[in-house]
């Protein structure tokens, strides 16, 4: 019987199937399965799973399309696995990541649910869009349903699961066929605890036929989610009151419209989930603070971190085309007006948080103190 599990679920992604197959037989440590399912796959998937069902290894079931929910719940009556994990069809590993994750598995206590690593963000032609995707935020506490409460923001193909799991939190959610993951995610988390491992060891895909597109469709869905589990919020503390603003940012209005632009959904979401997370475990008696960054998040940062009681001055950010830009009442200054000493702490709130941190300290503005970053 393999130690671990591996599903892969292969929906027209033959353009990126073989390397994503090709990544799990590069994998140093060697105790494993594949099973993947063919949900009902039209382009060349067929063909390419052709050449893997004739390897030991691998394991390959034909269905109709039925949508990720159901194949998953397929999948998990036929792995043999003490551990699983699961690789979506257009993502990719790199070789040492079972390596390193499994040993923490067998190191950690009975409770620990999940193993996680962090991805970088890849476009179609493999090329880094984001070095890292697992910010602060998706560093879980001790309890995570509370971190969980404004969306689901990392990478689930460098999960590593203790099997049991989906035995104790039962089927996925066969109603969701967008946010699942993020469905079961919750019920995990409601017995289990997760485990962070520094590294960066997956390749997480963006491309137009990616599910994660339909931003609305996602929205709604957890919206649905949050509602379905807000009996598992409020056990682990939650108010009502916070539980219905994250449904509320969730659902549209009675005649179907969000009230951001539906590119934003997420990014809103997102935002309030950091100024959340920043507020219970992070900096508690934050009172004020400035923004670096007039994108998305910068937009939505003076509304958030509002409703968590935190008054933004100032927002900063280096392009001299945002300049005075107005954010929410706030005119947008350059960064060049950034000094030691001259403004609230500095919340980073960019996809590109690392590089700017760097600016910051070359400005001699120090961590933690001067500037934190949101990304």
């Amino acid at each position: 019987m393999p130690k671990v599990s591996i599903i892969v679920l292969a929906y027209n992604n033959a353009k990126y199937l073989k390397q994503t197959l090709d990544s799990i037989e590069k994998q140093t440590y060697r105790d494993w399965e594949v099973v993947i399912i063919n949900d009902g796959s039209t382009d060349a998937t067929p063909e390419i799973l052709h050449i893997y069902e004739a390897k030991p290894k691998f394991t390959v079931y034909h269905q109709s399309n039925r949508g990720i929910p159901a194949s998953m719940n397929t999948a998990l009556n036929l792995i043999q696995g003490e551990y699983v994990c699961k690789l979506d069809s257009d993502d990719c590993w790199e070789p040492g990541l079972l390596e390193t994750l499994v040993p923490v598995m067998d190191n950690s206590p009975a409770d620990t649910g999940i193993v996680y690593c962090d991805s970088q963000r890849i476009d179609g032609d493999g090329k880094v869009l984001v070095p890292r995707m697992v910010g602060f935020n998706n560093i879980m506490s001790d309890h995570p349903v509370k971190d969980l409460l404004f969306g689901l923001y990392f990478p689930e193909s460098t999960f590593l699961y203790r099997r049991e799991v989906f035995t104790s939190a039962g089927p996925y959610d066969e109603r969701f066929s967008v946010g699942s993951v993020y469905d079961m995610f919750i019920r995990i988390a409601d017995k289990y605890k997760y485990k962070y491992v520094d590294k960066k060891l997956g390749y997480y895909r963006t491309h137009p036929g990616c599910v994660t597109k339909n931003k609305e469709r996602m929205m709604n869905n957890f919206g649905l989610i949050i509602d379905k589990n807000k009996k598992v919020f409020i056990k682990h503390g939650i108010d009502d009151d916070l539980v219905e603003k994250a449904i509320s940012l969730c659902r549209p209005d009675k005649n179907g419209r969000y009230n951001c632009p539906s590119a934003d959904l997420m990014a809103r979401l997102m935002v309030y989930a950091k100024f959340y997370y920043l507020n219970n475990h992070v900096f508690p008696d934050l009172e004020e603070a400035c923004i670096y960054g007039a994108g998305a998040g910068g937009r939505y940062s003076p509304e958030a971190a509002g409703y968590f009681g935190i008054s933004i001055q100032k927002i900063f950010d280096s392009s001299c085309e945002k300049k005075g830009l107005n954010l929410s009442g706030i005119s947008v200054s350059h960064a060049d007006e950034v000094y030691p000493g001259g403004q609230a702490k500095i919340l980073i709130m960019s996809e590109h948080a690392d590089e700017i941190a760097e600016g910051l300290l070359k400005k001699d503005l120090h961590p933690e103190t001067d500037f934190f970053k949101m990304f």
